[in-house]
């Protein structure tokens, strides 16, 4: 017994760069300290985040007005759609090719490809207000009240309010993924929870830090899987690490324990993973977005991997353009050392314009600082999963600041420490300084005002909003209505205008590719119901007739 803890202690320094200094005799009373659960935290400081987040998510959209205009935004609009009429999935239509188009699943199943956390917020939202949008207001909340929750168990109470207050005022929370409807804040949702957990269950390895963490995870599996998957497992080798300690220590029981609702919510989160694969693929170990890969994508998802050795077969050239002309070449645009730097430096670039402005980062920077001056054990989680998030993220082909949203908490745990740090050593240097950080409060709520500004003075009246304009209008009009959507060859494949409901039959309005006179003749019995147009989307502005034989 003896060999075996031994080998079991050696194996828990070998694999754990993340080891936390209790582990050392003479710093066991320092390493309390530093993990210590600094305030048992005030529901009211949530309430107050949550609510203020939602009100200015709640005025931006009524001066902003936001229209889905990316491929993604659709998709996930199909999949909160689905949700909100009770179904997973939809049946695939008889004239599907007519209706395939960027992300979207038209067999086995109609549906999204995409993971369903985002989809579930924008049907909560259709649900109770009959606005999908409403469900983006929410996951704003919540994500401003779950930071606030995080940071209590990092810093004192204060502290932590003033963290959700700047992540209710944050311009990418806010102004970029709150409105808009290709998510980013489900994902910053359960890395908040995740690691919040962290200093809670280090502290006194408590049920609900061990449940919380696994919601966490279970929103980020749901919402950024690969994401999620990178800043989970710094916190994983923690969880091993304690529990092989209680181990060595002979007292596995309330460690044990501790774990059990945790694993019962993962247990359950992967039953409902796989059924949602079973309804969508018809595979319950293949997700929607492997599936829709292999159906339509040209290239592959990682720069280290080849394009796969037969191209999948496209009714519609846009599709095909969209899948072998941009998609191909985002993808040899970084087969080499130079392309890959260049591409991945404008990448990112635009992703710490989105997750830090200017006062963020320089908070960011203090908290770096800190960590290394001070030898804070408790953010080497912190800065590990960022490194993980970066290095990662930097694999796949494209990377959009989205798909970086798991890592705004972790900055704010950095900007916070930093901000706080700081302000004590000013204190101890040069007495009481409070109305620095005063002055840095206001400038960061004007630089918010200004950026709230700035994006409503330059909103422009983007292409989709004419699509919204001919639904609305249309929608006036008696009788149910399909479209037959006209490209010239000069398309831009990122304009798409054909976009569905989950119950295409009966939709008001139905939009269709025009596939030629024999197949469109196909389309029209199905519709043979509705009023027909035609739609020339590349004319300014774009133009709506009656549908006549001769438009063929």
């Amino acid at each position: 017994m003896s060999r075996y803890r031994v080998a079991l202690s050696l194996g828990i320094r070998f694999i754990s760069p993340l080891r936390s200094e209790t582990s050392q005799p003479g710093r066991i009373a320092s390493a309390k300290r530093r993990w210590k659960f600094r305030s048992s935290g005030s529901l009211s400081d949530i309430a107050i985040c949550s609510g203020v987040a939602v009100v200015i998510a709640i005025i931006l959209s009524s001066m902003l007005q936001p229209v889905p205009t990316i491929h993604d935004e659709f998709s996930f609009l199909l999949a909160g759609d689905t949700f909100a009429s009770g179904r997973m999935a939809n049946d695939s239509h008889p004239c599907w090719k007519h209706f395939e188009s960027m992300h979207i699943l038209q067999q086995p199943r109609y549906a999204s490809k995409y993971p369903p956390m985002q989809g579930l917020f924008l049907a909560a939202g259709q649900i109770l207000l009959n606005r999908p949008l409403a469900g983006v207001w929410i996951s704003t909340s919540l994500a401003a009240a779950a930071i606030c929750w995080m940071l209590q168990g990092w810093v004192p109470r204060r502290w932590a309010l003033v963290g959700g207050l700047i992540a209710a005022l944050h311009a990418g929370l806010q102004l970029t993924w709150g409105q808009s409807f290709m998510g980013g804040a489900p994902a910053v949702i359960g890395s908040a929870l995740l690691y919040g957990a962290v200093p809670r269950w280090r502290r006194c390895r408590s049920a609900w830090s061990g449940f919380s963490g696994a919601i966490g995870l279970a929103i980020l599996a749901n919402s950024r899987p690969f994401e999620g998957l990178l800043v989970s497992l710094p916190v994983a080798v923690i969880v091993c690490q304690d529990v092989a300690r209680e181990i060595l220590r002979g007292r596995t029981g309330p460690c044990v324990k501790a774990l059990i609702p945790g694993v019962v919510a993962i247990g359950l989160t992967f039953a409902a993973m796989l059924l949602y694969n079973q309804q969508v693929t018809g595979n319950p170990f293949r997700l929607p977005y492997s599936l829709h890969s292999r159906q339509y994508m040209s290239g592959p998802l990682f720069v280290w991997q080849s394009p796969p050795s037969e191209q999948p077969q496209y009714h519609n050239a846009v599709m095909k353009e969209f899948h072998t002309g941009w998609e191909l070449d985002s993808y040899a645009a970084q087969r080499t050392i130079g392309g890959f730097l260049r591409v991945k430096s404008e990448y990112f670039s635009v992703a710490v314009f989105v997750l830090m402005n200017p006062l963020l980062l320089i908070a960011a920077m203090l908290g770096i600082r800190a960590w290394v001056k001070f030898r804070l054990s408790e953010l080497n989680v912190v800065i590990s999963a960022l490194l993980l998030l970066i290095v990662g993220a930097s694999t796949v082909v494209w990377m959009f600041p989205h798909y970086l949203a798991p890592g705004l908490p972790l900055l704010l745990i950095l900007a916070i420490e930093g901000i706080r740090r700081a302000k004590i050593s000013i204190r101890q240097s040069h007495g009481n300084r409070n109305r620095i950080f005063q002055g840095l409060v206001l400038a960061y709520g004007a630089l918010f005002i200004s950026q709230c500004a700035f994006r409503v003075a330059n909103a422009e009246d983007v292409w989709s909003a004419e699509r919204t304009r001919i639904i609305a209008s249309l929608e006036q009009q008696p009788g149910k209505h399909l479209i037959v959507v006209q490209y010239t060859s000069e398309h831009s494949p990122h304009e798409e205008w054909v976009y569905n409901k989950a119950d295409i039959d009966a939709a008001s309005v139905v939009w269709a590719r025009d596939l030629g006179t024999l197949e469109n003749a196909r389309l029209l019995n199905c519709f043979s119901d509705r009023n027909v147009w035609t739609l020339q989307s590349d004319t300014a502005p774009a133009t709506l007739r009656p549908y006549t034989r001769q438009s063929d």
